[in-house]
């Protein structure tokens, strides 16, 4: 079910949770695999570029032990996310948000909180997520 659009009216604080809209896609005219590649690592892109996407690869969660069947850019985006350096203050901010909820399979997370894994300022993640623009579909979570 997709959670109904952010109304105008309600200003977003730092404790405003943010999701990636997967909706927002079709319209943005942005493709999301190209927004995707570019969050993986080098070394993963060949990889990535020469399998069909449809295959479904293994993937074995370090923390959880869980296993999920996942396609290869998916499989390399986790791969990299177990780097501590996959979150880091060489890539701009709005990547480092884009990186922390594809890490956490698009949990809702406040700026507040995101400050605090990013190292970046929380109001200045804030402005980014709450202006005029909408950033690989990074939008408030209405529940």
């Amino acid at each position: 079910m997709t959670p109904p659009k952010p109304s105008a009216l309600a200003k977003p604080t730092l404790d405003t949770p943010y999701h990636i809209d997967y909706d927002w896609w079709p319209t943005s005219g942005e493709d999301l695999r190209v927004v995707l590649l570019r969050q993986v690592p080098p070394e993963f892109h060949d990889m990535v570029t020469a399998e069909p996407a449809d295959r479904q690869i293994d993937y074995i969660d370090p923390r959880t032990g869980r296993i999920s069947r996942v396609d290869p850019l998916r499989f390399a985006l986790k791969v990299a996310a177990e780097n501590p350096a996959f979150i880091n203050r060489e890539i701009s901010v709005i990547d480092c948000v884009l990186r922390v909820l594809l890490m956490n399979d698009n949990r809702p997370i406040t700026p507040r909180e995101l400050a605090a894994l990013t190292g970046y300022d929380g109001q200045q993640i804030l402005r980014l997520l709450s202006g005029a623009r909408v950033y690989y579909g990074i939008r408030p979570f209405i529940t």
